[in-house]
């Protein structure tokens, strides 16, 4: 793409009853010389300074669908939320450099607005369209072009961003037909908030879905009982890789290599890490359009699995991935040529690894 660009995209959670996929940590991204990814810099108006990792969001306390009985406040759980994201650590060290701040409220903002660079969180949005099974969604909008380029803030004037690709809006909208509870135990008929937020807030710092079950990036949610609130280790690894502290590299290590068939790479297969004593899956990624791969791990031994993004969870249920990375064209693209076919890519079913 070139000159100015705003980039919008929609992530959402949706619900249901059991799902179990292997996917984990990617990065919502744009097709810039890369692709890159995509992060704030500083808040909503960069200016061209060098990046401080910041950004501030804004809330419409209107909720009548938000349910404190035995819990937590409204903000204070959105609090704990951002919280989790901007603490996240390993073996109690930090492995991220964000400063995130709540600016002030707004009752009249009750929509997505891509182009006022204000980040609202609301519950009361009736015009968006929550297909069925969407508890929450986040729209975000990007500026991307050669660096730096610029982009303007609802006509407030023209702005710099120093990076390949800046987030520069992002509203979270959750569904205002459904019940959210902030209580210890979620009723059996309502959506954990902090569990909710907490997902929405990846997107809305940059993070796309994962489909390790394990992971508050999941792409699914359920009704009730005891939620997970805390970030895992795949969460935590994939926001310090956007935002890394300055001991993260010594914290974390990195597998790479590149996955071929029949002497050619392959795009967007899955790349599994398991645990070499536990077998458990740690985490994982996606391979680039030259069946690159590298993926930031704690320490330790693994075993690596590779399969094909294929069946119920594909290509299109990433916000950056699809048709060679272009967000808006469906999942039926030639990698090589970020050119659409007339009919989806049937996926490779068998892989040979070469790793480095």
């Amino acid at each position: 793409m070139k000159g100015k660009t705003w980039w919008v995209l929609a992530a959402c959670l949706v619900f249901a009853f059991s799902a179990v996929f292997l996917f984990a940590y990617t990065h919502e991204q744009d097709d810039v010389s890369g692709p890159v990814t995509t992060q704030w810099c500083n808040g909503n108006q960069n200016n061209g300074a060098p990046c401080a990792n910041t950004v501030t969001w804004n809330l419409n306390p209107t909720a009548s669908n938000v349910d404190t009985t035995g819990g937590t406040t409204l903000i204070q759980t959105l609090e704990n939320s951002f919280a989790s994201w901007q603490q996240a650590s390993l073996n109690s060290q930090s492995l991220v450099n964000l400063t995130i701040s709540q600016g002030s409220t707004s009752e009249t903002q009750t929509t997505p607005n891509a182009d006022d660079c204000t980040n609202i969180i609301g519950f009361t949005d009736s015009s968006s369209d929550f297909s069925t099974g969407t508890i929450a969604f986040t729209e975000i909008a990007t500026s991307f072009s050669a660096q730096p380029n610029q982009y303007s803030c609802n006509g407030s004037g023209s702005y710099t961003c120093p990076l390949p690709s800046c987030i520069v809006d992002s509203d979270i909208e959750f569904n205002p037909t459904v019940t959210f509870s902030t209580a210890t135990t979620t009723p059996e008929d309502d959506f954990d908030l902090q569990a909710i937020a907490t997902h929405e807030i990846g997107h809305f710092l940059g993070m796309d879905h994962s489909g390790l079950a394990s992971s508050i990036m999941f792409a699914f949610g359920d009704l009730g009982g005891v939620p997970q609130r805390t970030l895992s280790v795949d969460d935590a690894v994939g926001i310090g890789s956007i935002y890394p502290s300055s001991n993260f590299a010594s914290l974390t290590g990195t597998l790479s290599g590149t996955i071929t068939m029949g002497g050619s790479g392959i795009f967007a297969a899955h790349v599994v890490v398991m645990g070499a004593q536990s077998g458990l899956a740690v985490t994982d990624g996606l391979t680039n359009t030259d069946g690159t791969y590298s993926i930031f791990v704690e320490p330790g031994q693994y075993n690596v699995v590779v399969l094909p993004l294929a069946g119920l969870y594909d290509i299109s249920n990433y916000g950056g991935w699809a048709c060679g990375y272009e967000e808006n064209g469906p999942p039926c693209c030639d990698p090589s040529s970020s050119g659409c076919t007339a009919a989806a890519l049937s996926p490779p079913t068998n892989y040979s690894g070469k790793f480095n």
